[in-house]
């Protein structure tokens, strides 16, 4: 059985504003890969959403590069989006249509592995998906 460690992070330059996302995914303590991306003008509630679906997409990649059997794969999610962990853990109901949509594909990745685990961390604690979801947002922001 394996776990893998996730640290996600969504940016916005405004809000709205150029957006971007960033990640951190560690299996069984070692970096696997670390990515981010553009998301157009949104705002930094959908970006922390986004940031968290690509992740969990690009896990269960890793996953099936790795030929892992996801049904005894863990997942420790972090990131500082108190929202975001909330609304996943049921603790809060969205109101908002798009994060809403977002959050179901997040739980229809997550009834994939055997357990995944969201945690809500400082953002001193979140420095390389901090750093990447800025990336993302200058790519964004370089677009318009």
């Amino acid at each position: 059985m394996g776990r893998f460690t996730i640290w996600t992070d969504g940016s916005s330059y405004g809000n709205p504003g150029p957006s971007g996302y960033g990640y951190q995914i560690d299996y069984n303590k070692k970096t696997v890969r670390v990515g981010f991306g553009p998301l157009g003008r949104a705002t930094n509630n959908v970006a922390e959403f986004a940031a968290a679906l690509r992740s969990l997409e690009h896990t269960f990649e890793i996953a099936g590069e790795l030929k892992l059997d996801l049904k005894k794969q863990n997942v420790l999610m972090k990131t500082d989006s108190e929202l975001l962990v909330k609304q996943y853990n049921g603790q809060y109901k969205s109101k908002n249509k798009e994060l809403a949509g977002c959050l179901k594909q997040i739980h229809r990745f997550a009834m994939m592995f055997k357990a995944v685990k969201m945690v809500h961390i400082k953002r001193e604690l979140n420095g390389t998906a901090d750093y990447l979801a800025n990336q993302g947002s200058l790519v964004s922001q370089s677009m318009t």
